[in-house]
């Protein structure tokens, strides 16, 4: 089923042809924020190893996956992005958005919009995500550790 936050945050439009990288990124969120320590650097395979092993999820399972997706899309599109679509934004920084944001939840709903847009404007301003960094060896271990692991800490502020 369709997510309208999701829909409204990326300008989604109906009848265009996205070819699954919506639903890619979606699982990159849910692989990176459950399993980041266990990357290895080969994301098709951490990828499919995160679908395999959450093959038959609960229902209490789906609850929990969906919730923490709505409260990280709220703050993101409340408290940064003022309810605009974000426009262009690489998968790599997109990730490290929803996974830095996701693991601070509940930092961040407590504070105001004006400090996280603050946060936000670290994390776009990090090395690990900088146009040089994002254009080589985006899928390898401590690249793509070490991303994350940034954005985790920005938003941990």
């Amino acid at each position: 089923r369709s997510n309208q936050k999701w829909i409204a945050l990326n300008d989604l439009k109906q009848g265009a042809i996205y070819r699954f990288s919506n639903e890619e990124i979606i699982l990159r969120f849910f692989a990176f924020n459950a399993w980041l320590d266990s990357y290895t650097g080969r994301l098709a395979k951490f990828l499919n190893d995160y679908r395999s092993e959450n093959r038959n999820p609960s229902s209490e399972f789906l609850t929990q996956r969906e919730t923490l997706f709505n409260s990280t899309l709220e703050i993101i599109q409340q408290k940064i992005f003022n309810n605009q679509a974000f426009g262009k934004m690489s998968k790599a920084t997109l990730e490290g958005l929803l996974v830095g944001v996701s693991r601070n939840i509940e930092n961040l709903k407590t504070k105001p919009a004006e400090q996280v847009l603050t946060l936000y404007n670290e994390f776009r301003a990090l090395p690990d995500f900088s146009i040089e960094n994002l254009k080589e060896g985006l899928s390898g271990k401590d690249k793509v550790t070490n991303r994350i692991n940034s954005a985790i800490q920005v938003f941990a502020k």
